[in-house]
């Protein structure tokens, strides 16, 4: 959204449908991460992680945008959603998770989370 509130031209139908649709959404709402769905069999692993020495650098990472809004997570790009999966990627959609609100967290340069949305939670997956 710009600084008026409103979405980003760039958004897919169906990601601006979900958040105009979720009354919680707001201005200064944060966003809340679940790991319920991070895979097993796609991505790094939190063990991959630590072995990376990349642990750490993640938790400060997730502790850096819990002090942000969604706004200001999408406005930094920090925060992309997509909506459908996007069709050039290096992973596979789960079938248990097909037709959710597709999103990434880009963290640094080069590493990114890649999860859904409901609202304000973004469930990691890969």
């Amino acid at each position: 959204m710009s600084k008026k509130g409103k979405l980003p031209r760039n958004i897919s139908k169906r990601a601006k449908s979900t958040i105009d649709g979720q009354s919680s959404f707001s201005t200064t709402k944060h966003l809340l991460l679940n790991y319920k769905d991070l895979s097993r069999n796609q991505g790094q692993s939190p063990e991959e992680w630590h072995k990376k020495n990349l642990l750490v650098r993640k938790i400060k990472f997730f502790r850096n945008i819990g002090n942000k809004s969604i706004i200001e997570l999408q406005q930094q790009k920090t925060l992309v959603i997509y909506g459908n999966f996007p069709k050039k990627s290096e992973f596979t959609e789960p079938i248990h998770l097909k037709g959710n609100n597709w999103a990434r967290l880009r963290v640094g340069s080069s590493a990114r989370i890649c999860g859904y949305v409901v609202g304000t939670n973004f469930y990691v997956v890969f």
